[in-house]
């Protein structure tokens, strides 16, 4: 694998870390699952893992249509992958994807953005704010409220004891889950699961 460049998801990840970026991943195919969206667009979702973990992939349309039959489970695949971490997760995407699927408008670089903005404003000049300037800004209205949602990511494979952000381990989980439900400012819980399953004594 290191003579083709191919980095395994454990490497991918901690480049990842970094910034975004652009890198070879292979996997060996566990499951699919085909959908469509919403103009009619064939489309699917695929697990695979290798050595060091497991990770699922969106597989676009036209991709599908010539290499579907390369995503049958069992068979080993090589993808080049977009991977950026969001919330302490590897995420593997490509923004073109996102697009067609009807997720998103539009795909703009940043003056393309700027430009759209001004005509929608109808002004000439934007003024911009530094995002480290705008969370030193200090509120003093006491009419907001102190209560809070907790967000709680259950990513992977649910195993017994700890896990990472690529397992959902038991005792991770439920401690999350108690911290929340014992915060008196916690007035709810989110749990996002993406998981294909897993040990049946830990999902207990």
């Amino acid at each position: 694998m290191k003579r083709k460049n191919i980095l395994t998801l454990h490497e991918l990840e901690q480049k990842a870390q970094g910034g975004k970026i652009i890198a070879k991943i292979a996997g060996s195919v566990s499951g699919k699952q085909v959908r469509k969206s919403a103009k009619g667009n064939r489309f699917a979702f695929a697990q695979l893992t290798d050595p060091t973990g497991a990770y699922e992939v969106t597989i676009f349309s036209d991709v599908l249509e010539k290499f579907g039959d390369n995503f049958d489970i069992g068979k080993n695949v090589t993808l080049t992958v977009e991977a950026n971490v969001d919330a302490d997760q590897l995420k593997l995407t490509k923004a073109s994807i996102c697009k067609d699927l009807g997720y998103i408008d539009d795909i703009l670089y940043e003056d393309q953005v700027a430009e759209k903005m001004k005509i929608i404003f109808e002004v000439e000049k934007l003024n911009f704010i530094s995002l480290s300037k705008y969370s030193k800004i200090k509120i003093n209205d006491k009419k907001i409220s102190r209560n809070k949602i907790a967000i709680i990511y259950a990513n992977g494979d649910i195993i017994s004891g700890k896990g990472n952000t690529q397992t959902i381990g038991s005792t991770t989980t439920s401690k999350a889950i108690k911290d929340a439900r014992e915060d008196k400012n916690v007035k709810a819980i989110v749990l996002r699961v993406n998981s294909g399953g897993g040990s049946a004594l830990a999902s207990d």
